[in-house]
């Protein structure tokens, strides 16, 4: 299986967050690009410590994201790849993009959580900037 980013459904949050997704096998992919300061916390409001509970594997292409624990601080930077227990906060410190992968069975999850301003775009809409 592969794909381009542009051969992918696309999902908006207004300007702040562009994500294109597949679901291959186990493990939904993704490519985002989501605006610096984006604060994704309500997300997670009522989870346990108002936490996310995904494990997330990824690459950062651009930008700066902080992942932050209970006890200690990570900060992913342009050019590395990235392990993220479950249990954390996401802070996007500078506009970033990245590939990154979450098991398929919590990805369902997660899409009845998101927030009714996500709008579910064609390709064919994000290419026309719509």
């Amino acid at each position: 299986m592969h794909a381009s980013r542009d051969s992918l459904p696309a999902e908006t949050m207004g300007d702040s967050y562009e994500g294109h997704f597949a679901d291959w096998g186990e493990f939904t992919g993704y490519f985002e690009k989501i605006k610096g300061g984006t604060d994704f916390s309500p997300l997670f409001v009522g989870l346990p410590d108002d936490n996310c509970q995904s494990p997330h594997w990824g690459y950062l292409f651009k930008g700066k994201i902080r992942f932050i624990y209970k006890d200690h601080d990570e900060v992913i930077s342009a050019g590395e790849a990235y392990y993220a227990p479950p249990g954390h906060k996401i802070e996007c410190l500078e506009m970033l993009r990245r590939w990154s992968f979450l098991l398929r069975r919590i990805s369902r999850k997660r899409s009845r959580l998101r927030p009714r301003t996500w709008k579910r775009n064609s390709v064919d809409d994000v290419r026309r900037g719509t």
